[in-house]
C-alpha cells in the first residue's frame, strides 16, 4: 500500500464528497460502498473507442423510414455551415484506415460535432447517446477516484492516518 494511495483513501473517507456516509460504517462497509457500481445510476469514466466500433454502430442506425443515417450525412457534405463541417468529418471517420487512432467519443470536438448532427436532423439524440455510450464505462467510486478497486484493511490504515 503507497503512501500516495492511502493519502487518496483518506481524502475520500475524511470528505466524504459524495455524502455516502463514510464516517458512520465500519471499515468492511466503507471498502463495500467504494468498491460497488451502482447499478441504477453508475458513474461512469470514459475510454478511447476504436474506429472500427464507431462504424459498425452507426452503419446500423436507420432513420424512422430505415433509410441508413450515412445517406443524409453524404448529401450534408456539401453544406459550407457547421452541418457541412461535421458531415465532411463524420466521413472522414467512416472512411479512416483500420490503424486511425482510437476515438475520444467524449471529447469537446466530438460532442459539438454531434451536437451539429443531432441539430440538423442527421442523427436523433438517442443515436448519439449511443455513440457517446460506446466510450462510457461503469466505475465504483474507488475506480473513479482511479484506486480500483479498495480493501478494508487500506480504509482501517486511512483512518489511522
Amino acid at each position: 500500500m503507497t503512501s500516495a494511495r492511502i493519502s487518496a483513501i483518506s481524502a475520500e473517507i475524511t470528505n466524504d464528497p459524495e455524502g455516502l456516509g463514510y464516517a458512520g460504517m465500519p471499515d468492511a462497509e466503507v471498502a463495500r460502498v467504494m468498491n460497488a457500481i451502482d447499478p441504477v445510476s453508475p458513474r461512469t469514466v470514459f475510454q478511447s473507442v476504436h474506429i472500427g466500433l464507431i462504424h459498425q454502430t452507426i452503419d446500423n442506425m436507420v432513420d424512422a423510414n430505415g433509410i441508413p443515417v450515412w445517406v443524409y450525412v453524404e448529401a450534408a457534405q456539401g453544406a459550407q455551415d457547421a452541418t457541412g463541417i461535421a458531415a465532411r468529418a463524420a466521413l472522414r471517420l467512416r472512411n479512416a484506415r483500420a490503424d486511425y487512432p482510437d476515438v475520444r467519443v467524449d471529447s469537446p470536438i466530438f460532442q459539438a460535432q454531434l451536437g451539429v448532427l443531432v441539430s440538423a436532423g442527421l442523427l436523433t439524440q438517442a443515436q448519439s447517446d449511443v455513440i457517446t455510450a460506446l466510450g462510457a464505462i461503469p466505475v465504483s467510486r474507488a475506480g473513479e477516484l482511479g484506486l480500483g478497486p479498495v480493501h478494508h484493511l487500506e480504509i482501517a490504515e486511512a483512518r489511522r492516518g
